[in-house]
């Protein structure tokens, strides 16, 4: 499948998104115009003799994945990952190379996670736990070179538009107050669970090592740390 601008994200997530561009007077590829119909069914027969030739190699196997890919993106890797390794030489260093440049974490035209994390960035700039719907749609219409303005052909985003987009992950805008001022709008605390789940993990760990306080560490459990022994006397 080809697609000029953004890839729909229930697709993108699902497959291997190849970027491409226009390459520059300078820049010499070789042209593809005598793929003859003989050379497709030659390519065609290896192809076949190959899976035939490793059917119970490829049946069973368990390539390894790397921690940089989310569990769809290793699923979609996964068959090629299986015969890069069958390959060898390395093939499978290139394969998983080739799968953390093109899907490592989340995937370029992903929506959700630069949404939630422009939004929970804001948060932490303006040192609040809360923020008017329409602040916030003005912020993220100020920030340049986001997915989201091939959705809307370049147009500006507008509170419904953000509101639809939270709505999956039970988000719901809700009337507060922010000194005198009341109107609809979003609370921190909505947004960093589903954040903390769909936020590529990279960014994720920046954000939560610059802007969240670490947990407290849980006491092991012991004698230390029991209530004293009280006979009932």
């Amino acid at each position: 499948m080809a697609q000029i601008g953004h890839f729909p994200e229930t697709l993108a997530d699902r497959c291997i998104i190849v970027p491409m561009q226009r390459k520059t007077p300078a820049e010499k590829c070789e042209r593809l115009r005598n793929f003859k119909a003989d050379a497709a069914a030659e390519l065609h027969r290896q192809c076949a003799l190959f899976v035939e030739q490793h059917r119970d190699q490829i049946a069973n196997a368990e390539p390894a994945i790397p921690e940089g890919l989310n569990d769809r993106a290793g699923d979609v890797w996964e068959p090629l990952f299986v015969l890069a390794d069958l390959a060898g030489g390395d093939w499978p260093l290139k394969a998983r190379q080739a799968a953390l440049a093109l899907s490592g974490s989340e995937q370029t035209s992903n929506l959700t996670s630069p949404l939630f994390l422009d939004c929970l960035l804001l948060f932490a700039e303006l040192q609040t736990d809360r923020l008017f719907t329409r602040d916030l749609v003005q912020h993220l219409n100020a920030l340049p070179g986001r997915p989201w303005r091939d959705l809307t052909k370049g147009k500006p985003i507008d509170e419904y538009w953000l509101g639809r987009q939270f709505r999956p992950f039970g988000i719901k805008p809700k009337t507060i107050w922010i000194g005198p001022q009341s109107a609809k709008g979003y609370l921190k605390e909505d947004l960093l669970e589903p954040a903390r789940r769909y936020v590529a993990k990279s960014d994720w760990e920046a954000y939560k090592e610059s802007f969240l306080q670490p947990e407290p560490p849980q006491a092991e459990p012991g004698p230390a740390n029991e209530p004293p022994f009280d006979p009932g006397i």
